[in-house]
């Protein structure tokens, strides 16, 4: 894939870096130099991905002391994945993944689906909301917990996440019919639309994505390896998946959609 990103996104990333870290460093694993991220200029989504990959494993120490390579060899995200692709099907696994969530607490996110005749509903269930904290803040990437970012947008880049890795684990796209989002509508709504490729209803009961119930019976296609190799460059696979043509670009700037640099 040879879709770029303007340079403003890794130099949001690098903010996380603690002062006692150096970049260069970080930098190095993604062959990249200071340089490369100024003023306009752009980056590969490789480079981005092995940026961003990067700098999550170089905060863990701080966020875990002595326990960081416990929590970064069985994150929950690994850990889920890996018992999603068990399952011999889509249904299964989203089964699979909602009963984890439960099991972790009373107060842990929840994913129950909804089937109806022709479709699905796949809803989202928040358990706290950190209104008054930037996106970017180290312990929303902590491997230690499944981290959601504040407000409507770290809630609709999870919602967002979660459909993506609903698409790699059967191998395919899957086009959403409908979105809900349980926030009023924000000032420009249009990215909503745009970030999910559908209409998005806003002030609903919960957060959902509504989908053909076909797909439930698609087969999981991918293997530890792959989930290994997946994580590896996280989010690369994600932007890999046939995505209607969007660049990456437009997929990015839907999601974040301010500049962050």
């Amino acid at each position: 894939m040879n879709d770029t990103l303007p340079a403003k996104y890794p130099r949001s990333l690098l903010k996380m870096i603690p002062k006692e870290q150096h970049a260069d460093m970080l930098m190095d694993s993604a062959n990249l130099r200071l340089e490369h991220i100024r003023g306009d200029k752009t980056i590969t989504t490789r480079q981005y991905s092995r940026l961003f990959s990067a700098i999550v494993r170089s905060l863990q120490p701080s966020l875990h002391g002595k326990e960081d390579a416990i929590f970064s060899q069985f994150s929950h995200y690994r850990l889920i994945l890996n018992s999603m692709i068990q399952a011999k099907n889509l249904r299964d696994a989203i089964v699979m993944a909602d009963i984890y969530f439960r099991k972790l607490s009373a107060d842990s996110m929840a994913i129950p689906m909804r089937e109806s005749t022709h479709s699905v509903r796949l809803e989202f269930s928040y358990y706290k909301d950190q209104i008054n904290e930037h996106p970017w803040t180290q312990h929303n990437f902590s491997k230690k917990n499944f981290n959601c970012g504040p407000g409507i947008i770290g809630r609709s880049v999870n919602q967002w996440i979660w459909h993506r890795l609903l698409a790699w684990l059967v191998g395919e796209y899957i086009d959403i019919e409908d979105a809900g989002i349980s926030d009023k509508e924000p000032a420009h709504p249009e990215n909503y639309h745009r970030l999910f490729c559908t209409n998005v209803s806003f002030s609903q009961p919960s957060y959902y994505l509504t989908f053909s119930s076909h797909h439930l019976d698609k087969p999981i296609v991918q293997t530890v390896e792959s989930v290994e190799l997946m994580l590896s460059s996280f989010p690369e696979a994600l932007f890999d998946i046939q995505y209607k043509r969007r660049s990456l670009f437009d997929q990015i700037s839907t999601i974040i959609n301010k500049d962050l640099s």
